[in-house]
């Protein structure tokens, strides 16, 4: 989704040049998919087949009824405040264990990649919709129930990568395991290194160099966007993503958090089409019956009929 679409356009005059052109076209098509064959072959993903669950404040959850939209957060104003470096880190490390002993040329294509990359992740970094594989988890009550009773609604995985919202997202599970992550970028290196040694010295074209160059950036950074610091694993989080460049007559809107003022983008579904809501729960309350019977109101006047369900988590 997030790759560049370059076309690489050059004029040949002979058999030979033909076939070298086909040959690069070819290699650029393998890197395309070098990425997720990698994160799938190390880090299989199981499908969320009992739905996806987004925990959030009271007022959080009355906007995205009463706005009929999803809320995207930049990634840099998420509240975890190592989201971007800590993947950052990760790469620098794996890009200095693959150019150990490697020639001058292989480490200065790898430090320009590496360049691109970090400017990728600013101008091209993604706004995620954050959501979980459980109900009722207990830190996700605290997160988000401070001083406030908290509420998680369940969705429907299969609905929401549907192409008729506002704007088009892919659903991504995060990986929080270090040695998996890490495991990941060694072998990425090392397969891009494969695939780009038989064309070496077709980088020196700077068309040629350029396009690689935004495949190569295309796919490792399409990894790190998975990456989330251990301390977060019993989040187990998935995220619906979606990038700055892709959002271009999107409305960029704000609201308040624990950072204090931040922005976000909605994403509606079709017109006449309410949220794929299938269950709420309200989080730990002493007065969880109260809470229980005020969703029920609340939610058949906004024309959800859905299943409701108190936390099982007493509480504090």
């Amino acid at each position: 989704m997030i790759e560049k679409q370059i076309a690489i356009e050059h004029e040949h005059s002979s058999d030979d040049s033909d076939t070298q052109s086909t040959a690069l076209q070819n290699v650029a098509t393998i890197i395309r998919d070098i990425g997720p064959r990698i994160v799938n072959s190390i880090s299989p993903r199981t499908w969320p087949q009992d739905g996806l669950y987004h925990y959030t404040s009271g007022e959080g959850f009355m906007n995205i009824i009463n706005s009929n939209s999803l809320r995207f957060s930049d990634c840099l104003f998420l509240n975890d405040g190592s989201e971007v470096h800590y993947a950052n880190q990760l790469l620098w490390a794996a890009v200095a264990r693959f150019c150990e002993g490697k020639p001058t040329r292989v480490k200065n294509f790898a430090q320009i990649a590496l360049d691109e990359i970090i400017q990728t992740a600013v101008k091209g970094r993604p706004v995620v919709f954050c959501l979980s594989k459980k109900p009722d988890l207990l830190n996700q009550w605290r997160d988000y129930g401070r001083d406030v009773v908290p509420y998680c609604f369940q969705l429907e995985p299969s609905e929401l990568e549907k192409k008729d919202w506002s704007f088009e997202v892919n659903l991504i599970e995060m990986i929080c395991d270090e040695e998996l992550q890490n495991r990941i970028l060694d072998d990425l290196m090392l397969g891009l290194h494969a695939l780009l040694r038989p064309i070496a010295r077709d980088l020196a074209d700077p068309a040629i160099h350029e396009a690689i160059l935004n495949h190569v950036v295309s796919q490792v950074w399409g990894v790190l966007i998975q990456f989330k610091n251990p301390a977060y694993s019993a989040e187990q989080e998935w995220r619906l993503i979606s990038y700055y460049p892709l959002l271009e007559g999107q409305e960029v809107e704000f609201r308040t958090n624990s950072l204090g003022i931040v922005p976000f983008f909605t994403r509606r579904p079709q017109v006449g089409t309410r949220l794929p809501i299938k269950h709420v729960w309200v989080g730990p309350s002493p007065w969880g019956d109260v809470s229980l019977n005020a969703l029920a109101i609340f939610l058949r006047m906004k024309g959800y009929q859905v299943g409701i369900t108190a936390s099982a988590i007493p509480s504090r």
